[in-house]
């Protein structure tokens, strides 16, 4: 709620913004994340532009079942705290769960004492459970090689654990077969 008009207002307010991120160049890591704040902030100074709006001037190729602009959603949460004081009435913070996935994929990071807490959720037409655990294990990973080299070019950055790197690349690649060696190949 940036303006004052609608500081007194209650509803749910979301601020939806699109971000592009451009990985030519083979940037590091933390030139990818200045990129990325430089594009929020930017895209921050033009909020009060409607989506509708924003998707009605770009026109991109509609589809019944898809979100104009993006697929894959990634929330931030500051919760409030569990009680706010205002005078006669009483509030208590609730979580509920989504009934379906809005997006295909979508990441809700929760500020919580301690640490963040993330939630991944999907839609369940497009990914079998076996998938997205195999995408969550190679997220942690991927966040795992980003604290451990920030400066790591995003083209280095490893999204896969050793043992699932030497299944794909050793167990799964075996090719070897025998053919006779008196003859040629074709």
């Amino acid at each position: 709620r940036t303006g004052s008009e609608v500081e007194n207002l209650i509803g749910f307010f979301v601020n939806t913004l699109p971000v592009k991120a451009e990985f030519s160049g083979n940037p590091s890591f933390l030139e990818l994340l200045r990129q990325v704040q430089n594009t929020v902030w930017e895209g921050q100074t033009h909020q009060a532009l409607p989506f509708a709006e924003l998707v009605r001037e770009l026109q991109p190729l509609r589809e019944k079942n898809r979100n104009p602009l993006f697929q894959v959603c990634l929330i931030h949460e500051v919760p409030p705290s569990a009680t706010a004081p205002l005078p006669g009435l009483a509030m208590e913070l609730k979580m509920t769960k989504p009934a379906e996935a809005k997006f295909e994929l979508t990441l809700l990071v929760t500020e919580r004492a301690g640490g963040l807490e993330c939630v991944l959720h999907y839609h369940a037409g497009l990914f079998e459970a076996a998938t997205v655990a195999r995408l969550v294990a190679n997220y942690q990973t991927l966040l795992a090689a980003i604290a451990a080299n920030p400066q790591e070019r995003i083209s280095q950055l490893t999204l896969l654990s050793a043992v699932e790197r030497r299944r794909l690349l050793e167990e799964w690649n075996q090719t070897r077969v025998e053919y006779p060696r008196d003859q040629t190949l074709h």
